[in-house]
């Protein structure tokens, strides 16, 4: 096994994409901004200095504009370096718990180092290319844990790393393997959506009212909003829209059964 201390948790963090979190140090590079703005300022006044008291292409002013474009690029290239850093998405719960779990069980193998940087949640970022799960996907995580794994001994939910991050009694499903089965019921409930109001109106069309077709397309439009805003990270005016969208199509369905 690797030694104890960053050999040891380093091998932890690259076994498993998800726990490839790191600290943005925004507080750091504001400082060296800062300090580096300070410089440019100062800078810049006494250029205005030397352009007005010496000769133009002066040795002076040469001198000055070399120092000016060191600095400027330095600024620029550490300014473009942390709006990277801020791009990259935030860990989500289930990979900083983790995180945290691991480095709570194993203190004693993860040598002297300071880990207290794991806790500032507000200023850690993670390489994992995907987006946080969303409300469903939490969701569905969190009832296939409560699962006992023998009803399923062949579908390996746990690997070797999550159980060093969890504890052996823990069930943890792949991030992978949770999307698998989240676009599955999406597709699935989608589907529901699409076919459950349709048949329900083509079935009773003639037969209800106006008030209960009313209320047959407002109550699944408003079903399929908030199916909408738990399955996705869209924001309220985007949910709105998929939903007067959706109430749209009812609407056409319904005045073409009943325009027969």
């Amino acid at each position: 096994m690797f030694k104890k201390g960053f050999p040891q948790f380093s091998f932890v963090l690259s076994a498993d994409p998800n726990s490839q979190i790191f600290c943005r140090f925004k507080w750091l590079f504001t400082q060296c901004l800062l300090h580096l703005q300070g410089r440019l300022l100062k800078e810049e006044k006494e250029l205005k200095v030397v352009l007005m008291t010496s000769a133009k292409g002066s040795e002076t002013q040469f001198r000055k504009l070399s120092i000016i474009s060191k600095l400027l690029k330095e600024y620029a290239e550490l300014a473009e370096l942390q709006r990277n850093l801020l791009s990259l998405c935030s860990p989500d719960t289930t990979a900083f718990e983790s995180l945290i779990r691991f480095v709570e069980r194993h203190k004693n193998d993860l040598g002297e180092e300071d880990y207290d940087w794991i806790f500032r949640a507000d200023d850690l970022m993670t390489l994992w290319p995907y987006a946080e799960d969303t409300m469903l996907e939490d969701v569905i995580q969190a009832f296939l844990v409560i699962i006992p794994q023998k009803l399923f001994p062949s579908f390996a939910l746990t690997s070797h790393t999550d159980r060093m991050k969890f504890g052996a009694h823990t069930k943890y499903i792949t991030h992978s393997r949770l999307m698998a089965i989240a676009h599955f019921i999406l597709i699935t409930m989608t589907l529901f959506f699409i076919l459950m109001p349709a048949g329900l109106l083509y079935l009773n069309v003639n037969s209800w009212s106006q008030w209960q077709n009313f209320g047959c397309v407002i109550g699944w439009s408003g079903l399929f909003a908030c199916f909408y805003g738990l399955s996705t990270k869209s924001r309220a005016h985007e949910v709105l829209t998929a939903a007067s969208g959706y109430c749209a199509i009812l609407v056409v369905f319904l005045g073409l059964k009943t325009g027969k």
